[in-house]
């Protein structure tokens, strides 16, 4: 069986089993990737709530696009992203004499394998379209990040700080925008 079918033969990484799915593999994906207890790290949560809330407001395309958010990444990743062929995939940066609120696109292409792992039971993202890839998971081939430049990672705050706003409510247009022309494709 390819990868490319429907159904296919997937390795579950919580159970350790093989489990055969007869799901259909999904089309795309916004993901808001952060941690909301520390400041700006949740801008990407909050544009993924924003792209929610606005992706309500459009019937005829809010049941082809599904909106996750995850406080977590490392191996969970390979979990959240299998059976997608697009991923859209907001986040927070911290870019050296960058000024915050910018916002920088990037893909999975240009992504580095980190080297500053802290432990064994990290991984990247890089790391984990390929891990996920291998291990027999259906990967996205197309994954875009929307990265918005942050300042506050270390302070612990329920809110994103408040020149972020406009970040936010861009980085959630831009990614339902993405999304749609990523359907226009894909039909």
């Amino acid at each position: 069986m390819s990868h490319s079918d429907n159904n296919y033969l997937a390795q579950s990484s919580r159970l350790g089993l093989y489990a055969y799915s007869t799901m259909s593999v999904k089309r795309i994906l916004i993901l808001g990737l952060g941690n909301t207890l520390v400041c700006d790290d949740g801008v990407g949560i909050y544009a993924s709530r924003t792209a929610s809330a606005m992706l309500a407001k459009q019937p005829d395309i809010k049941n082809k696009i599904e909106i996750q958010e995850a406080e977590i990444g490392g191996f969970t990743l390979i979990d959240i992203l299998a059976g997608y062929n697009i991923a859209i995939i907001i986040d927070a940066i911290k870019l050296p004499d960058s000024i915050p609120g910018t916002i920088v696109e990037l893909s999975s292409d240009t992504l580095k394998r980190s080297s500053h792992l802290v432990s064994g039971h990290q991984i990247d993202l890089p790391t984990a379209l390929t891990l996920g890839a291998e291990l027999g998971y259906h990967m996205p081939k197309t994954v875009h990040i929307i990265a918005i430049q942050i300042t506050n990672d270390t302070i612990f705050s329920e809110q994103p700080s408040h020149y972020l706003k406009t970040a936010i409510d861009t980085a959630a247009t831009r990614a339902i925008e993405f999304a749609k022309k990523y359907l226009k494709k894909l039909m």
